[in-house]
């Protein structure tokens, strides 16, 4: 199964019949990892979905459809927080925000003043620290792990052809590439694939420069300064470019000077890349800041969040445990064509206390908690 055709993707290369695929997100087919992960969960979508309705035949599509959005969307945040938030903030920015979730039974955090809209510094710069690690290409693998040949990053972008090639493993071998592939370090320097060449059309023409994109679309947002921002998460404001001394290297902080006349221009996105990472993190601490504040929102101003027990939409005792069994792994086990062994904590590589275990060895959802009483 794969998404349905996007008529409207002018800029696409198909394979026959096949064309960018069509979701939620008009940049699914931005390049291929993405448009495997979007595939990836319309999967799991219809396996939930079909597995209630065997089991609750009475319901109606609507109310199949409901109850199994209810249940991904409960996952997905199961995911994010136990899996993706670790490997990217420390232990002591995830309790300082208290990200971390339960692992037994409801938890009511639900607050009315935290706003739960997203913070423009988050969106705008300290979430696409991401930018610094992609790679120049996409490695793609079998079920073995074996590699196919890379493919160079230049060549990916809305080319849809990749998901389907079946003889470098399609949108199996993306994804299984993507977990047995080292993360780069977040810093300052951006993969030349993305600075000289993001989804040129015609793919031998220029391509844009996604720093740049990066840089403007901050002063495009009004985002205070670097300075400002570090001192609002509780750092020292720089009086000088020497003060950034403090959690960035001597040489980047000599670049900075060539490069801003005044302490205070030097912009969100390159500052926050320019802080060495904390201990245990991806990032350093300003971005740490922003991006612990931003999941604290999501969490505690949400009144559907999956842990709470106090509403008439809540999940059973039962159901959350159940739900808390799903990891990403398991996902890509019950939605990939030809895998049979994976790491169970995919967002690290395969290693001791993480080696590969067969996917019939990771927990399953129970969807049997699901089934509705018979009405009188």
């Amino acid at each position: 199964m794969y998404l349905p055709n996007d008529p409207y993707i002018k800029n696409c290369i198909s394979e026959g019949q096949l064309m960018c695929g069509l979701s939620g997100d008009n940049r699914t087919s931005e390049q291929p990892g993405l448009t495997a992960l979007h595939t990836v969960f319309l999967r799991y979508h219809n396996q939930i979905a079909t597995s209630i309705f065997q089991i609750n035949q009475q319901w109606t599509d609507d109310r199949l459809y409901e109850e199994t959005r209810r249940i991904l969307g409960a996952i997905f945040q199961i995911i994010t927080y136990n899996e993706y938030l670790p490997a990217i903030l420390s232990q002591s920015t995830r309790d300082v925000y208290g990200l971390d979730l339960e692992d037994d039974g409801h938890k009511n955090m639900y607050n009315p003043f935290v706003n739960p809209s997203v913070l423009n510094e988050f969106s705008t710069a300290a979430f696409r620290f991401g930018h610094s690690q992609v790679p120049s290409s996409i490695s793609r693998v079998n079920k073995y792990y074996d590699p196919y040949q890379p493919l160079l990053l230049r060549f990916a972008f809305h080319n849809a052809s990749v998901v389907y090639d079946e003889g470098n493993g399609g949108i199996d071998g993306i994804l299984l590439g993507q977990i047995v592939t080292p993360l780069s370090k977040t810093d300052e320097s951006l993969s030349e694939e993305i600075t000289d060449h993001l989804v040129p059309r015609p793919i031998d023409g220029p391509g844009r420069d996604l720093f740049s994109i990066n840089i403007q679309r901050g002063r495009d947002h009004g985002l205070a300064s670097y300075n400002h921002i570090r001192e609002a998460c509780g750092l020292k404001k720089a009086r000088n470019f020497d003060d950034f001394v403090d959690y960035i290297e001597p040489p980047t902080i000599e670049k900075l000077k060539q490069a801003y006349k005044h302490v205070d221009d030097v912009d969100l996105f390159l500052g926050g890349l320019c802080e060495t990472s904390v201990s245990g993190a991806s990032v350093g601490p300003t971005f740490s800041c922003i991006i612990g504040e931003q999941f604290l929102r999501l969490k505690y101003g949400d009144y559907f969040w999956h842990e709470r027990g106090d509403i008439r939409s809540s999940f059973t005792y039962g159901q959350l445990q159940e739900m808390r069994k799903v990891t990403m792994a398991r996902v890509l086990c019950d939605t990939l064509e030809d895998v049979w062994r994976i790491q169970p904590d995919v967002f690290h590589l395969p290693a001791y206390k993480n080696n590969r275990v067969k996917c019939s060895e990771l927990p399953n959802l129970d969807l049997r908690l699901w089934k509705e009483a018979p009405s009188n």
